[in-house]
């Protein structure tokens, strides 16, 4: 291997970044090596400084072919495999890259994006929910007027309390204020900051069925449950209604039976 090191060390750093960004957030953990084909004069040691010195910490580095159904290029220099460990011989292979003699410095970049398109997206909060921090909400048990989610409601009769809301035990929920009747409304005043916000989606966990209204627009419309907090993406409607600043953020949940709970927030995917 020859004048590969500065951008081995950026590919590997880069990499690792990404993995580290993307635990706990994938069905599976994945994992990442990065195999060099050639045992070039003290490689090895190389390698391990780089590890060492650097505090790599999601990505395997190493020296030799990768099995054969990986179907690297026989004149690849360095190979990338991101993976799901498992256990020997049920490993599933998500992403592979062969780089072959001289393309390293070139590639890096498209590497790293390419890893992160099969890796979760980076989740930016926009507006916080309740899960960390309790954040305050106006809330009603009994139907409310027409019109309840539009800007201009007058919600001043309306409770006031911190989400989330819902009855202890319902699986992930963090119950701040107990509902346990079969549906709530509620309004909060949001602040955005500047955009712009391109993949902008709800942060939310619903048990059961949800309406999320955005400035008076329809945002989502979600059936049955969720079991913890999932983003879900934002009608192009809604969000061509949102402008910095002060905004309306609307949600109606309804409940038939077992635990419920309703809490939303606002968050950017990045990739």
């Amino acid at each position: 291997m020859r004048d590969t090191s500065d951008p081995l060390t950026s590919l590997v750093k880069k990499i690792d970044q990404r993995m580290q960004a993307a635990v706990g957030k994938t069905p599976r953990e994945l994992g990442a090596y990065v195999l060099v084909m050639n045992n070039g004069s003290g490689l090895d040691q190389r390698l391990r400084r780089l590890a060492e010195t650097e505090a790599i910490k999601r990505v395997a580095l190493g020296i030799g072919a990768p099995p054969a159904d990986y179907a690297v290029a026989n004149e690849a220099d360095v190979t990338v495999v991101v993976y799901s460990p498992a256990r020997r011989g049920d490993q599933r292979v998500t992403a592979n890259f062969a780089l072959r003699k001289g393309e390293l410095k070139d590639r890096i970049d498209d590497i790293v994006k390419a890893i992160g398109d099969v890796l979760p997206p980076q989740v930016h909060t926009v507006v916080a929910h309740s899960r960390e921090k309790e954040q305050l909400w106006r809330y009603t048990l009994a139907r409310p007027g027409e019109g309840w989610f539009k800007p201009d409601f007058n919600d001043s009769s309306w409770k006031s309390g911190p989400g989330g809301f819902g009855t202890v035990g319902t699986p992930g929920a963090v119950v701040r204020t107990v509902w346990n009747t079969d549906a709530i409304w509620l309004r909060r005043e949001i602040r955005l900051p500047e955009g712009p916000f391109t993949h902008l989606h709800l942060q939310l966990h619903h048990d059961e069925d949800a309406e999320v209204y955005l400035n008076g627009v329809l945002a989502a419309k979600l059936i049955g449950y969720t079991t913890g907090y999932k983003e879900v993406a934002i009608s192009e409607a809604a969000r061509k209604a949102l402008r910095p600043g002060a905004n309306v953020l609307a949600v109606s949940c309804k409940q038939t039976g077992g635990g419920q709970y309703i809490d939303v927030g606002l968050v950017e995917l990045k990739r």
